[in-house]
C-alpha cells in the first residue's frame, strides 16, 4: 500500500477544485431587465437572449429587447430592438466570464414625428453564474457599450435564464 504525503494530497485536492465544470449545453435563453441609455436618453430595457456554442466557448448571440423612456402625456412608448453577434465563453467553474461584439437595429420614436430605423454595434462584457445544484438554471449580468446611430449608447441588465 502506497502512502500520500499530507502536501501531495493537499496539491491534488487544489487541483480538483480548480477544474472548470464541464458544461455540455449548446442553448442559453436569458430574460433580464435593466437600463438603457441613448445619449441623451435614458430608459428602462427587457432584453431576451439567446446564445448558441458553435464551437468550444464561442456563441453565436441574438437578442430582442423592449425600451421604454416611460410614460408620456397619452400613452406608453415601448421602442423594439434586435441584436446579432459573436461571444466568447469563458468556464471557470461556477462564474463564466462572456465577452463579445453585437450589430444592432432599434426603433427610434421622436415626438411628433415617424418612427425610423437606427443601426449600431456594442461591445458586450458579462458573466453567467451557473451552479451544478440548480440544474438548467442560471443568473446572468450584462454590460454593453457602442454606438446606436451616433449617439453613444450603454445598458446594463440583470436576468435569469436556463441552459438547454
Amino acid at each position: 500500500m502506497r502512502v500520500r504525503s499530507r502536501d501531495s494530497r493537499s496539491r491534488s485536492r487544489s487541483r480538483a477544485r480548480a477544474a472548470p465544470v464541464a458544461d455540455d449545453s449548446r442553448v442559453r435563453l436569458r430574460l433580464s431587465g435593466g437600463y438603457a441609455y441613448v445619449h441623451p436618453w435614458s430608459y428602462v430595457h427587457i432584453p431576451l437572449d439567446v446564445g448558441v456554442r458553435i464551437w468550444e466557448g464561442l456563441h453565436v448571440d441574438a437578442g430582442f429587447e423592449l425600451s421604454t423612456p416611460g410614460a408620456s402625456r397619452e400613452e406608453m412608448i415601448w421602442l423594439p430592438a434586435g441584436s446579432i453577434g459573436l461571444s466568447y465563453r469563458i468556464p471557470l467553474g461556477p462564474v463564466e466570464p462572456r465577452f463579445g461584439i453585437l450589430g444592432r437595429i432599434a426603433a427610434d420614436r421622436q415626438a411628433e414625428g415617424p418612427t425610423t430605423p437606427l443601426g449600431g454595434w456594442a461591445i458586450r462584457a458579462g458573466m453567467d453564474l451557473v451552479f451544478p445544484a440548480t440544474g438548467p438554471l442560471l443568473l446572468g449580468f450584462d454590460v454593453q457599450g457602442g454606438m446606436l446611430g451616433k449617439p453613444f449608447y450603454l445598458s446594463v441588465s440583470f436576468g435569469a435564464g436556463v441552459r438547454l
